[in-house]
């Protein structure tokens, strides 16, 4: 029984993982909104754009830019206004603040 509990989450975690990643669409840099492609220029002047996706979830519609620089990825989501409301870096294990590595 314990057995056919677990199987069933696994199924319906995968489920609901296939279907988040279905309302992500990659795009191409000239169809974002010109609000989105003109903070991202202005708040990353010296980074080259990888790439970009246009995420639904939940009825609401956000860009996701993928940057590079100084040799490390930088990911950032912008609402379709051009506000930025997540960025995520890639950090070397030395640049982590001392209360994470603790």
């Amino acid at each position: 029984m314990r057995n056919i509990l677990a199987t069933a989450a696994a199924v319906a975690l995968l489920g609901t993982a296939l279907t988040l990643w279905a309302d992500e669409e990659k795009i191409s840099l000239d169809k974002l909104p010109k609000g989105v492609a003109e903070a991202v220029k202005k708040r990353f002047p010296k980074a080259e754009v990888q790439g970009a996706a246009k995420e639904t979830e939940n009825g609401k519609t956000e860009y996701e830019v993928t940057l590079k620089e100084n040799g490390k990825t930088i990911d950032v989501i912008f609402n379709t206004d051009g506000v930025m409301t997540l960025i995520e870096k890639e950090l070397a294990a030395n640049d982590t603040p001392k209360a994470v590595k603790a």
